[in-house]
């Protein structure tokens, strides 16, 4: 029989509490009741295809609904001005730019790039047909998407063909940033004569070039490059 180790007071065997003093009843000698498992799981595992699949759907349906309202209203308010195809062109883009690559079993990276790139000039082209504001889908934004399809295309290939060192990385993503801003810069040479767009342009391209430099002389320096590697993890 247990006894109050407060007050002292003989206690009952079942008694959580002391009746006098209140006490919480301690019976080390009494072994807790073990919880009872439950006989369906607490978290239930989804295969990883499950998720992108449920993934894909969601983002689907998010885009889908204000194409579909955007659609219903145009035609009912203000059928003389198609202002929704600019609402569907852009929920279409961003279906293939976020919900596209989760409906793949395997990333397809060379597939996702062309897709991607054939729906920004798509994207494009409807502010080109309904806005007719010139030339600049033609001269200037064409080969910009081209050259970014290859610059994508170029960098996929680099990263899967092997395993590179962080710096031999870096140097690839430099490099292709001063060769996509060099070719930028020659098409805005040639159709364009926005003196912003050169200077970025410009800009950009030489401080990639300097970047690229640097971190092809720490590749050709051991002393640098075990000091890159030690401060900046490359």
């Amino acid at each position: 029989m247990p006894y109050c180790v407060n007050c002292g007071v003989k206690l009952d065997d079942f008694t959580p509490k002391c009746p006098l003093c209140m006490t919480d009843v301690f019976r080390p000698q009494v072994e807790e009741k073990t919880s009872v498992d439950s006989p369906f799981p607490i978290k239930t595992d989804i295969p990883e295809q499950k998720k992108r699949k449920y993934t894909s759907v969601i983002i689907s349906v998010l885009l889908l609904l204000p194409s579909v309202v955007s659609l219903v209203v145009n035609y009912l308010l203000s059928p003389q001005t198609p202002w929704s195809a600019y609402v569907v062109s852009t929920s279409i883009l961003l279906w293939v730019l976020f919900a596209l690559p989760f409906m793949f079993k395997k990333i397809r990276p060379y597939l996702l790039i062309v897709l991607d790139a054939t729906a920004i000039a798509a994207y494009a082209s409807v502010f080109f047909v309904l806005v007719h504001s010139g030339e600049w889908f033609l001269k200037i934004f064409i080969p910009l998407d081209i050259l970014s399809l290859a610059t994508g295309l170029f960098l996929a290939g680099f990263f899967k063909s092997k395993k590179h060192s962080k710096l031999h990385s870096l140097m690839a993503i430099f490099g292709t940033i001063t060769a996509f801003s060099g070719i930028t810069e020659l098409i805005l040479l040639f159709t364009s004569h926005n003196i912003i767009f050169d200077c970025i342009s410009i800009s950009i391209a030489v401080t990639s070039f300097i970047l690229f430099m640097l971190l092809a002389i720490a590749d050709k320096n051991k002393h640098f490059k075990i000091w890159l590697t030690k401060n900046f993890y490359l």
